[in-house]
């Protein structure tokens, strides 16, 4: 599934049920990839309840060392583009990629049983 959450950096009260509503149609108990450009960093409330819900943070996942910065382009500072799996689901040579084809990087993830 991919998705994109509500722009502005102090509106989590908007995206956070976005996350919910997102969360009544994916099932983290069956396979499942979650992607986009989700506008909060880690550790916001929407994030957490993608977490709590058993979704797992594939930079996270693949041990990438880093920050994972996916925006702005020009001035990377905030990572806000995510893709989160399922527990089933690993993943590994996560990495960002500079393009200036958007104003954030693109992301790239080798995900696997």
């Amino acid at each position: 599934m991919s998705t994109h959450f509500h722009a502005g950096s102090a509106d989590s009260a908007i995206r956070v049920p976005q996350a919910r509503a997102v969360l009544e149609v994916v099932d983290p108990a069956q396979t499942t990839v979650l992607i986009g450009d989700l506008n909060a960093p880690p550790g916001d409330p929407e994030m957490l309840l993608l977490e709590r819900a058993g979704l797992n943070d594939a930079f996270v996942v693949s041990g990438v060392t880093g920050e994972g910065f996916t925006y702005r382009a020009d001035r990377p500072r905030r990572r806000i583009d995510y893709v989160w799996l399922s527990p089933d689901l690993q993943a590994r040579d996560f990495s960002t990629h500079d393009s200036r084809a958007s104003d954030h990087f693109a992301v790239t993830v080798t995900i696997f049983r």
